[in-house]
């Protein structure tokens, strides 16, 4: 049963990826790197040694074939979930002066 629920996880959360923040990555010499800093798909680049660079490149096309349908509708559920979470259990059982308001950090 967890080896299911951990599948339909994973699932769940390819199906959301978004593709169009993957990257291609290279490893350079300078003048490799040269080149490639001309490439209009060019992002940025690390020094990794004295004459090694990490160059990122965005990708030149993108092709979108998860089912975003799946992870939307699945999003949803859960929310709904949570809500009947609240309603069923939160707001019956716990008395209001006990919730907290617990507040993000901020960045």
């Amino acid at each position: 049963m967890a080896c299911f629920l951990v599948s339909c996880n994973s699932t769940y959360g390819k199906s959301i990826t978004n593709i169009e923040m993957h990257q291609l990555v290279q490893i350079c010499n300078e003048t490799k790197k040269d080149e490639k800093r001309r490439d209009p798909f060019y992002k940025n680049e690390e020094l990794l040694d004295d004459n090694y660079f990490e160059v990122a490149m965005e990708k030149e096309s993108h092709y979108h074939r998860l089912n975003r349908l799946f992870g939307f509708f699945v999003y949803g559920y859960a929310k709904l979930r949570m809500v009947e979470f609240y309603h069923d259990f939160l707001d019956k059982f716990i008395p209001r002066d006990s919730f907290e308001l617990v507040r993000g950090t901020p960045l």
